[in-house]
């Protein structure tokens, strides 16, 4: 479930201990199948300008995937700490029954 809001944005990346200004070349955040996603614009030939340490050292990170069609995209993708799955499950169920709404009232825009 992708979240396209700053507050949703920081509470994703505060689940995780982070804050944007931690995240060199951040490009988004989402959560999706129980784990919390980083895409970063640090891959490839960035990768040596632009580490990102604190994701690397970060303990929640499962794995570090290069986009298929862009290497210069990083996905760092981390467990959710146990403390939070009730709530990370609340809040998803929260922004698909938002994104129903808005595609229901809105047919004929969307």
């Amino acid at each position: 479930m992708t979240f396209e809001n700053d507050r949703f944005e920081n509470i994703l990346l505060s689940v995780i201990g982070m804050i944007k200004v931690d995240i060199e070349r951040f490009r988004g955040v989402w959560y999706e199948d129980g784990q919390i996603f980083v895409c970063t614009r640090s891959g490839g030939d960035n990768a040596e300008y632009c580490p990102n340490k604190e994701l690397e050292n970060n303990p929640n990170l499962v794995d570090v995937r290069s986009d298929e069609d862009d290497n210069t995209y990083l996905y760092y993708i981390f467990s959710v700490p146990k403390q939070y799955w009730d709530d990370m499950e609340l809040l998803a169920s929260m922004s698909r029954q938002f994104i129903s709404f808005i595609e229901n009232e809105f047919k004929e825009i969307v």
